[in-house]
């Protein structure tokens, strides 16, 4: 074993595994010297006499063996305390005093409180202090020593490998081991410093009860004898090494599993992230779903608008119509109610002169004739209500129209509202959702670091020569998307992609202006540098697709328009939709060029439709019979192969060069010949 503890020093472990084998060894061989020095201090008879001895259980419980020595010597040090007026029994200088003042017996005579001690008790204290310096603190440093080496290895090659980011969720068993192999180690490196340095308290200055263990302390209080420590220094001893080796082992014990737990928990993450991806991507269409019903109703809301603002003057000339029909219509019940009273009136006026056989001022012709023409203007007037309560009806048919249309633009603003605190809530759903996803990658991240670092088999030997513990693909990997992500956030950040808007990263296009007029391959050179912006037009690092981009936007001219209108889009967007667009294009792009509306057109068309591809454009050119286009797109698609380069062999040196041409033929008709051969051969 000592061999072994001795190689670490000098070469690391094939292994955790071997480590562990070799730590678990070192510190069983620790607990059984203790074990045994526990054994040879306790039950040693020596000359004590039988008021000293109290019955012992050897080794198999070494409290009760403390305990047991504890209140052997106890009633010693209460006498020597009580006779000396000493407070605490806590050094070797206050033995030494107490051994000496109690053999003199001259110093005995002096002082009246010494002459009730016993001349056993110093005798007592004297074996007490021997048995002491005996074990302490010489037997101790080898123990000691050997389980500081064990505490070290512990300290350099069992390590968490978790360092907390604010930025992801903590892993919790990542977190728990990190915390609790802090205090393992504080605890083991407290105990292993108190044990080494409570004897030179002992001898040179003052023990403190706040340096020994509870253990130790609860047994000095048990046998009443709190205030003489120095009785139970080696069994303080032994506690605060029983504690460190507990601790390592504790420690050991849980690094035995926690690429297991950690590997439970990367199980768990992966779990998480797919149910954070569905949820993700179900809040994204809800949200897509809410932006499209609240841009729906907006333009509803605006569409109804103007109408309403057309119709105001003609719902006031409708209201002014309605109230003079009604004041016409009531006008005339009342002529027809004025003129039956008048022909009531005269027909009981003649009723009247007829039964008193008197006469009447009026005469019954003219009687006759009045009552003739009441009858007449009754029924014309009577024939004309129904026509103007016709009219009635007609205009309040219209206002009718007009009101709808108010209720509707009512509710419309309503849902309205309604429509845009949901998009807003479920915006905020969405950057919430994505922080979690990104959290979650983090620590799916961290943890298969975790798990790849505790279960290599060479991370061991990178801990010795301290050498990075990540390989350098994994540092060039985690570097490019720690790069990636930063780059993310800087042009997406959280929640952007819920409210992005088309004029934001406007498109440069400094050169599209300039119309291309050369041949076909002169057209196919042309190229961008990125498919959203175009910081050089005549680039040769852009795709095909970005190629072919530019030359139809230089040549599409007032034919963009229809262009977009004839593109497919998938998901499909409606040709209200696409009418938006090309007004939003038209209007954020006042005083440029056709050519920059187009280039924008096509950006968006190849932003919105996920499965864009240039035969989706030219089968577009071709449905608006703009054919001339095609040969240069084709040309842009399918660039013409550069000549090969036929090297020829190098002429001998004695051939004049007259002869050169002679020889050149020669040579080609015999190639010509051996590669007809060659296929010969293989047919």
């Amino acid at each position: 074993r000592e061999n072994a503890m001795d190689s670490l020093q000098a070469s690391p472990p094939r292994s955790l595994h071997q480590l562990y084998t070799i730590l678990l060894e070192e510190l069983s061989r620790v607990r059984a010297q203790l074990t045994s020095l526990e054994f040879e201090f306790y039950s040693q008879d020596g000359t004590e006499d039988d008021a000293m001895q109290a019955p012992r259980s050897g080794a198999a419980d070494s409290d009760v063996d403390a305990y047991a020595f504890i209140c052997r010597w106890a009633p010693v040090a209460k006498e020597v305390m009580q006779c000396h007026s000493l407070a605490e029994l806590n050094s070797m200088r206050q033995m030494q005093s107490a051994i000496v003042l109690g053999r003199d017996p001259e110093l005995r005579e002096a002082q009246p409180d010494l002459k009730h001690i016993k001349p056993e008790t110093c005798i007592k204290l004297t074996r007490l202090q021997n048995r002491l310096l005996a074990y302490v603190p010489s037997r101790f440093t080898g123990m000691i020593d050997a389980t500081g080496r064990v505490q070290a290895l512990c300290d350099k090659y069992l390590l968490s490998f978790y360092t907390l980011n604010l930025r992801q969720a903590p892993i919790e068993t990542a977190k728990k081991y990190t915390v609790n192999r802090r205090e393992w180690n504080s605890k083991a490196r407290d105990c292993l410093n108190n044990a080494l340095y409570n004897p030179h308290l002992f001898l040179r200055d003052c023990l403190r009860l706040g340096r020994m263990q509870k253990s130790t302390l609860a047994l000095l209080n048990r046998a009443d004898i709190i205030t003489a420590p120095v009785v139970g220094l080696f069994t303080d001893e032994c506690a605060q090494l029983r504690a460190a080796l507990d601790a390592l082992e504790e420690w050991i014990e849980h690094d035995q599993g926690y690429a297991s737990f950690i590997a439970a928990d990367l199980a768990e993450l992966e779990k998480r992230r797919g149910q954070l991806k569905t949820s993700l991507t179900e809040l994204r269409h809800r949200l897509h779903t809410s932006q499209f019903r609240t841009r729906s109703l907006q333009a509803e809301k605006a569409r109804l608008q103007v109408e309403l603002a057309s119709l105001t003057d003609r719902e006031s000339e409708l209201l002014q119509a309605e109230e003079q029909l009604y004041q016409e219509v009531n006008s005339v019940k009342i002529d027809c109610e004025m003129k039956e009273f008048r022909r009531e009136e005269i027909k009981r006026a003649f009723k009247e002169s007829a039964e008193s056989e008197q006469e009447t001022e009026l005469d019954p012709a003219a009687a006759q004739l009045l009552l003739k023409q009441l009858k007449e203007q009754l029924r014309i007037l009577r024939h004309s209500i129904p026509q103007m309560e016709r009219r009635m009806l007609a205009l309040r048919s219209k206002l009718s129209v007009i009101d709808d249309k108010h209720r509707r633009f009512n509710e419309v603003s309503e849902t309205l509202r309604d429509s845009e605190k949901e998009t807003l809530r479920l915006k905020n759903e969405v950057s919430s959702a994505a922080y979690q996803l990104e959290q979650c990658q983090l620590s799916l991240d961290q943890c298969a670091q975790i798990h790849r670092l505790k279960t290599a088999a060479d991370t061991t030997s990178k801990v010795f020569h301290g050498m990075p513990l990540e390989t350098r693909a994994a540092q060039e990997a985690a570097t490019q998307k720690m790069l990636h992500r930063q780059h993310q956030q800087q042009q997406k950040p959280p929640g952007s992609d819920t409210n992005r808007s088309d004029d934001r990263g406007k498109v440069s296009l400094p050169a599209i202006n300039q119309q291309s007029r050369g041949t076909a391959a002169a057209a196919a050179a042309a190229t961008v540098t990125t498919a959203r912006t175009l910081e050089n037009a005549t680039d040769g690092d852009g795709s095909p697709f970005d190629r072919v981009c530019l030359l139809v936007s230089r040549r599409i001219e007032i034919d963009w328009k229809r262009l977009y209108r004839a593109l497919p889009f998938v998901p499909q967007r409606g040709r209200e939709t696409i009418d938006r667009d090309i007004e939003e294009l038209q209007t954020g792009l006042v005083g440029e060029s056709r050519a920059q509306c187009a280039w924008r057109a096509l950006h968006r068309w190849r932003r919105f439709h996920r499965r864009a591809k240039p035969g989706e454009l030219r089968a577009a050119l071709v449905r608006l019979r703009r054919t001339d286009l095609l040969p240069e797109v084709d040309a842009c698609l399918a660039p013409p192969a550069a000549p090969t380069v036929v090297k020829e062999t190098p002429l001998p040196a004695n051939i004049a060069k007259e002869l050169v041409p002679y020889y050149r033929q020669v040579e080609r008709y015999d190639n010509l010949v051996m590669a007809r051969r060659s296929k010969e051969a293989v047919k």
